[in-house]
């Protein structure tokens, strides 16, 4: 399934194809990418190509083909050589394994909140 929304964001949920390499660039930045078939509006199953920047990019990477995804994220329109790309541009990848193995959470690299502060919120 794939559902736009009027802000933008959107919703792909169907089977992934294989990752392709984590692209690391001189900045430090990170990302990966991966397809979706998703039913759409008629029946027919599209293709949705997903980008993963940052730590989940590490997450987009261990995506086997096959394996039962849900990705929330931006819509996104690039065109190249006179033809129009699509993507979803991710903020989350849920999914499981076809062991039904559920996908770690994001790495210790992912920003948290200090030991001890739990009952400091800011607001």
């Amino acid at each position: 399934m794939i559902k736009r929304f009027s802000d933008n964001t959107m919703l792909v949920t169907g089977g992934a194809s294989a990752p392709k390499p984590v692209k690391k660039f001189d900045s430090g930045k990170q990302v990966c990418e991966f397809g979706v078939a998703a039913d759409y509006k008629d029946g027919q199953t599209v293709w949705c190509n997903v980008k993963a920047w940052g730590y989940l990019a590490d997450t987009a990477a261990r995506v086997r083909k096959g394996d039962q995804v849900c990705v929330t994220g931006r819509y996104e329109e690039q065109e190249k050589d006179g033809k129009v790309w699509k993507s979803c541009v991710a903020d989350a990848i849920i999914g499981a394994a076809p062991a039904g193995e559920a996908y770690d959470t994001p790495p210790e690299s992912m920003p948290t909140m200090p030991a001890g502060e739990e009952d400091e919120l800011p607001f």
